[in-house]
């Protein structure tokens, strides 16, 4: 890996042909979108987990008003044990559905 910005891999780089397979097999997923990244060089592909709607539906978050993608929410805070519950609930649900 390169020591300066923007990071990059320089040797035992994947083969364009291996790198269109991952890239269309992590894309083709389900409940994951191709977006551009946030803290990557202009045109640096990013992946993101999609729709979280339940939420909203729910009564317990709004989109973010500075969402680029539709993903990034605003879950409101709990005011009570047994909210906090639930939100803890929707946080752990989260990062275990991102370790997938």
């Amino acid at each position: 890996m390169s020591t300066e910005g923007p990071q990059t891999q320089l040797t035992q780089q994947a083969s364009p042909e291996l790198w269109g397979r991952l890239a269309a097999a992590t894309f083709d997923l389900p409940g994951v979108i191709e977006g551009e990244s946030q803290v990557s060089p202009a045109g640096s592909r990013a992946v993101f987990l999609a729709d979280r709607t339940e939420l909203i539906a729910a009564g317990w978050a709004e989109p973010h008003q500075y969402g680029d993608f539709g993903t990034e929410l605003l879950v409101y805070g709990p005011r009570d044990d047994e909210e906090l519950a639930i939100v803890l609930g929707f946080v752990a649900e989260s990062v275990a559905f991102a370790r997938r």
